[in-house]
């Protein structure tokens, strides 16, 4: 037995740790959107439950030979992944060359060719190796050790390897492992199989029903905390989809190997029963506890140093207090335990239905996986692309539905009662991942694909709060770009934000057409309530709001720019979109003499990541540089031409009603680091195989630590000690509770500032 539970440690874990490289690689396709996500996992699911179907019962014909299934699909799966970097590439060529108007459509064929294939082969491998296997008492153990390697494969491949090695690099390991899994098990001989003494109390479809109510569930469960663990910081939506994805694999191989033997003790539909209340009362009690879990300190984009804060961060990435995490946590353990534990009880039932004969333990175990990934399919699509009532609202339907049919199981009146009581789930309010602290008020919550927004009027100002940070009115750093070109008369601006910026731009008369796209379509309704904004941005004919992703609008249209604008949230900024590819894109998209513009937080780089973000940048501008604005944060620019004169700027500042009146006589004041200045930097360029570490583009809870070791302190060095630098730079010290400005000695007088 011990080959067999090697191979099912090493399948699991190629196959996970491949979906989740591919999750990352395809968004590059669609752009960072929530459709990407939602298509890979709708891809993988339903390829897996089809080849889980179709394996299991081929198996069954095979006899003796089903092992020839199980090494197939393991070696098919490992060379499909070897190859998936040169498929990707001509994929990505072609949805690049479709029509705009096409593009979503070409990017959810290309993840069906790209995935469903390998989604299938690995579908067929479990019921496979369970009928190679051929005893039905070992069916959990192979479950339990399967789930165990997919959740080392979810870690690893989500946490932590692809900054070590990159994104490709991962996946051959993540193919080799899949191919050794069939290669260890090629000269294995089936045995006979020995179907348990259960006494027959459900009907193939009760128990395929029943078991799809509790894989629904623990899925529902990982998206759902997913979700909700992106808002708990600036959580960057990889790290938070592995760690929930690795906690639910890691309930499996519980389930699997402590509870399902005490559940077979309770006959089919007590076992199933059973199974579907605990993981009702797991998701119901984490659902319920959540507006009594104090909220963290949000500044800006990072949390306060809650307890646990730090330790958390360090092994994960993660930036969220220790009792919130465990709640969550929590909240996708109990329905994966209960999922590891039902799963053998429903292949047993569905395996003895199928033909009434012992040879059918493959397609007993195909059909019942497929009938819970089913369900995850539709759980997926329905939390992934929107839940109509919003992230928490729709895990309590889950858990009333879950208690519902345990009722019907266990035909237990207390169970009945008990999915009445859940009932009180709805009263939890919506935005309680949000953080929103007790003497804010929510004046509007709207949830979109991207996620919760809402806004919330409090004793000082009023405030957006939407993913994972609290964000305040204040008019940014316009004044830089809008001074460093001349005539910007077409703009877009990446990331809506507040809208402030938005709302400022439109009032310089020289901007004829400006276009402003951000994944959440809420946040110009959000911005109509603040009284910075308070009015609709979007019904002057010169402003356009496109609901999609920065990348991808860039990639599926052609149309020419003066001016970019980039102040995409946090992590994001310097990772998905601090690229070389990226930044080629987005120079590709300006006019000749056009420039391009990214807001850079100091309180979110390291000192690390903000020398190889800049390294990335000049790469694809070499005529780059580094101005600080009235903020604590910094404007990084890129020329197409001939940078400006001081002159220049000083004559367009006066001439901007965009700017300060006084903006003119402190524009050398705002230079820091000029082409001269960044050309000596030696650092590893970003790439969309090898991007920026999500650790090192965030600095981490706000702790006085962190802050020491932030981009700030960094910078300030290299002003004084470069000659590229300008007269001064405004640094700023931070505490656990509050920022000051703290100006910082002048490095010296100047008269050209490259």
């Amino acid at each position: 037995m011990l080959g067999p539970l090697l191979a099912a440690f090493l399948g699991g874990l190629g196959a996970v740790a491949a979906e989740v490289v591919f999750t990352r690689k395809l968004a590059l396709l669609f752009g960072v959107t929530a459709p990407a996500a939602g298509t890979v996992v709708a891809v993988t699911m339903a390829g897996m439950a089809l080849g889980s179907a179709f394996g299991g019962r081929l198996a069954d014909r095979l006899g003796a030979k089903a092992g020839r299934v199980y090494v197939g699909g393991e070696l098919l799966v490992g060379v499909w992944a070897l190859m998936w970097p040169w498929l990707f590439g001509i994929a990505d060529g072609w949805t690049v060359s479709v029509p705009s108007e096409w593009s979503l459509v070409a990017c959810a064929l290309a993840t069906l060719v790209l995935v469903g294939p390998w989604a299938v082969a690995g579908g067929a491998t479990f019921p496979a190796l369970s009928r190679l296997v051929g005893r039905e008492g070992e069916v959990r153990r192979l479950y339990a050790v399967n789930a165990l390697g997919a959740a080392v494969g979810a870690v690893t491949a989500g946490l932590w390897l692809p900054d070590l090695i990159g994104l490709n690099a991962t996946l051959r390991i993540a193919g080799a492992c899949s191919a050794l899994a069939g290669l260890s098990l090629i000269a294995r001989a089936a045995g006979r199989i020995e179907v348990a003494e259960l006494a027959p109390q459900l009907t193939l479809r009760q128990a395929a029903a029943a078991y799809g109510v509790i894989g629904g569930l623990g899925m529902g469960a990982e998206i759902g905390f997913t979700r909700l663990l992106q808002q708990a910081g600036p959580n960057p939506g990889g790290l938070a989809f592995a760690l929930a994805l690795g906690t639910y694999l890691v309930g499996l191989c519980i389930g699997g190997l402590a509870l399902q033997p005490r559940l077979e003790k309770l006959g089919e539909r007590g076992a199933l029963g059973f199974a579907a209340l605990l993981g009702a009362v797991s998701l119901g009690l984490a659902v319920a506890v959540l507006p009594l879990i104090p909220p963290e300190m949000l500044v800006g984009h990072a949390v306060g140093p809650s307890p646990g804060n730090v330790l958390i961060f360090e092994v994960t990435g993660l930036q969220v207090a220790a009792d919130r995490l465990a709640i969550y946590l929590f909240g996708v353990l109990g329905p994966g335990i209960a999922a590891g534990g039902g799963f053998p009880i429903a292949a047993a039932a569905v395996a003895r239905e199928q033909r009434r004969r012992v040879e059918s333990l493959g397609a007993g175990v195909g059909l019942a996986g497929a009938t819970g990934i089913t369900a995850a399919v539709v759980v997926s699509l329905w939390m992934g692309f929107l839940p109509a009532l919003g992230t928490i609202r729709t895990l309590a339907v889950m858990v009333v539905g879950a208690l519902v049919c345990s009722a019907l199981l266990t035909r237990r009146k207390t169970v009945g009662g008990l999915a009445i009581v859940s009932l009180a789930l709805f009263a939890v309010p919506p935005w309680s991942g949000l953080q929103i602290p007790d003497d804010e008020t929510v004046e509007l919550f709207i949830e979109t694909a991207a996620g919760p927004s809402a806004v919330a009027h409090g004793p000082r100002e009023s405030s957006v709060y939407t993913h994972g940070e609290r964000v305040a009115g204040m008019r940014l750093d316009l004044t830089i770009p809008m001074i460093l070109h001349p005539e910007p008369k077409d703009v877009l601006q990446i990331a809506f934000g507040t809208g402030v910026n938005v709302a400022v731009m439109m009032d310089d008369a020289g901007v004829e057409s400006l276009t402003c796209v951000d994944i959440d379509s809420a946040l110009p309704t959000l911005a109509e309530q603040l009284p910075q904004v308070g009015r609709p941005l979007f019904d002057e004919e010169k402003a356009t709001f496109i609901n999609q992703d920065g990348r991808h609008l860039l990639r599926s249209s052609d149309r020419q720019y003066d001016l970019i604008y980039s102040d995409v949230a946090t992590y994001a900024q310097y990772v998905q979109l601090g690229t070389v590819e990226f930044f080629e894109l987005a120079r590709s998209r300006l006019k000749p003499g056009g420039i391009f513009t990214v807001k850079v937080h100091l309180d979110t780089l390291t000192a690390e990541g903000m020398w190889r973000f800049l390294a990335t940048f000049q790469e694809v501008f070499p005529e780059a540089a580094l101005f600080a604005g009235r903020t604590p944060h910094l404007t990084l620019v890129g020329f197409t031409a001939d940078p400006p004169t001081l002159e220049q700027m000083e004559r367009r500042a006066a001439e901007s009603v965009i700017v300060a009146p006084d903006a003119a006589n402190k524009t050398p004041a705002m230079v820091l680091l000029g082409p001269a200045a960044l050309a000596a930097l030696d650092w590893p360029v970003s790439t969309d195989d090898h991007p920026l570490p999500f650790r090192t583009a965030l600095v981490g809870p706000l702790t006085d630590e962190a802050v020491a070791e932030s981009c700030s302190r960094a910078l300030h060095d290299a002003v004084k000690a470069n000659p590229g630098a300008g007269e001064r730079f405004f640094g700023w010290q931070a505490g656990p509770t509050d920022w000051k400005p703290a100006p910082l000695e002048p490095v010296g007088p100047r008269t050209s500032w490259f």
